[in-house]
């Protein structure tokens, strides 16, 4: 029985169930966005975003390894080191910060394209290419 329990615990547990059933109907009802903007990286190895158009500067959330690996070397490649402006399209969930109301991320990235170039500021969205290194849809 729930009332017999001394430590509590089984009330706890349900708790945390509903609190994580929750976060994750959140996480699946909210949309998902496409960015595409400029790159750039923090000492701390952090991807931003400055996205076209709008100005916008977007922290890159959290990647696995492998596709992170592959975004930053993708970079490096058409960058060479830094030297070039690379625009990204990215997909995920735009969320803000708790701590910063003018901060962005957007979670759960996936890399779309990556190419050598600038945002073209005289209208939204639109850009200048002059390379690819990951092809529109080619990366999971």
């Amino acid at each position: 029985m729930v009332g017999n329990d001394p430590n509590g615990s089984t009330m706890a547990r349900r708790a945390v169930a509903v609190l994580l059933l929750l976060s994750m109907t959140e996480a699946c009802a909210s949309d998902v966005a496409r960015v595409r903007g400029e790159v750039s990286w923090t000492t701390n190895g952090i991807a931003k975003i400055a996205e076209c158009g709008t100005g916008r500067v977007l922290r890159v959330g959290t990647m696995a390894s492998s596709p992170y690996f592959r975004f930053s070397r993708s970079y490096e490649e058409l960058s060479g080191d830094g030297r070039r402006p690379v625009l990204v399209e990215v997909e995920g969930v735009i969320i803000g910060s708790s701590s910063s109301a003018n901060e962005l991320t957007i979670d759960q990235p996936r890399i779309i394209e990556l190419a050598t170039g600038r945002c073209d500021n005289a209208s939204p969205g639109a850009s200048t290419d002059t390379g690819r290194a990951i092809p529109p849809a080619a990366r999971p």
